[in-house]
């Protein structure tokens, strides 16, 4: 994963940092409910991505998704669909180009009692393949 500053300040990024987190994502239906991915037969590019890690000692959390204002969506596509079990056990998980604010994620802090405080919108890439189990 790659994270281009797009609005000041920088945050605390100054090039390629490695990190351990947790990644989470999950895609919306047209009335926007969050459904499984082991439904998905072909493709959904109405998909949320967030991203806890740990940086210099302070918790960070990285979101982009349809409920977040002013960010991109990612799309999530099955590469491995069984019509005997009607699910999917691979898939892929992009950016979503087509949308407005595409790539873009915003970039929190996360206190001790869980507050949170933007740090600011940053140029996202990343391109994740995901298997079940």
């Amino acid at each position: 994963m790659t994270l281009t500053p797009i609005s000041s300040p920088a945050g605390p990024f100054t090039g390629p940092v490695a990190f351990k987190g947790k990644l989470r994502s999950r895609c919306f239906d047209p009335g926007n409910n969050v459904y499984s991915w082991l439904a998905i037969q072909t493709s959904d590019n109405n998909c949320a991505m967030r991203a806890d890690f740990t940086y210099d000692n302070v918790n960070y959390t990285l979101v982009m998704g349809p409920n977040e204002s002013g960010t991109g969506t990612t799309t999530v596509t099955c590469t491995k669909w069984n019509s005997t079990t009607t699910t999917c056990s691979d898939w892929t998980d992009v950016p979503n180009t087509g949308v407005t604010n595409a790539n873009v994620a915003h970039l929190y802090s996360v206190g001790r009692n869980g507050s949170t405080k933007l740090i600011g919108s940053y140029a996202l890439s990343f391109d994740m393949s995901l298997t079940y189990p």
